[in-house]
């Protein structure tokens, strides 16, 4: 509807984009529609966030990604979750201190942010720093119990930190129910 009124609109070619990238997998189309979303000046901070995380990042670009989404927090820096792409972009590009200083300073902002609290365990983690991870991803797990990821990235600092048992027990649901929705996700991050 959005391209019916406006058929040049930059957000709704920047969603077209997102589309077309993480659910077709058609790179291809997903670049004619973010070379369309930024061609407009100014480009707005959701183009800018939208194509660093969901074009650049995954297509193995991710320092390019790390400065579309410090575009993106220019214009608009309270927005939590660009803050969180940016980091997870820090962490890809191997910046991980970077990183992790960005997850804190979502944290600042909402010290319940149950997502940075997660993937601040996952940072630890990827660094070999299993007893840090821990108090994160518990953390993050004790925010959001119903979401598969955080309890597959605290099973998963409690098992490298030696907690293997405690580890188990938060496996179990997950196992009861395998093709449940994000839980093969899940599995294959733990």
């Amino acid at each position: 509807k959005a391209l019916e009124l406006d058929a040049l609109m930059p957000e709704a070619q920047a969603i077209l984009g997102v589309v077309a990238a993480i659910y077709d997998y058609g790179w291809q189309n997903a670049a004619q529609f973010f070379h369309a979303a930024m061609a407009c000046e100014p480009v707005s901070s959701q183009v800018h966030g939208y194509y660093g995380y969901f074009y650049l990042l995954p297509t193995g670009r991710p320092e390019d990604a790390v400065g579309e989404l410090r575009r993106a927090l220019t214009g608009d820096p309270l927005n939590l979750m660009a803050r969180v792409l940016l980091a997870d972009s820090l962490r890809a590009a191997g910046r991980y201190e970077e990183s992790s200083s960005e997850y804190r300073r979502v944290l600042e902002f909402d010290e319940n942010y149950w997502w940075a609290h997660v993937l601040l365990g996952w940072n630890h983690m990827l660094q070999g720093m299993f007893a840090e991870a821990v108090p994160w991803a518990e953390k993050g797990y004790s925010l959001a119990p119903w979401n598969v990821m955080a309890r597959a990235v605290f099973a998963a600092s409690l098992r490298q930190a030696g907690a293997t048992d405690r580890a188990e027990e938060l496996l179990v649901e997950l196992r009861s129910a395998p093709d449940a929705y994000g839980v093969p996700r899940g599995l294959a991050t733990f």
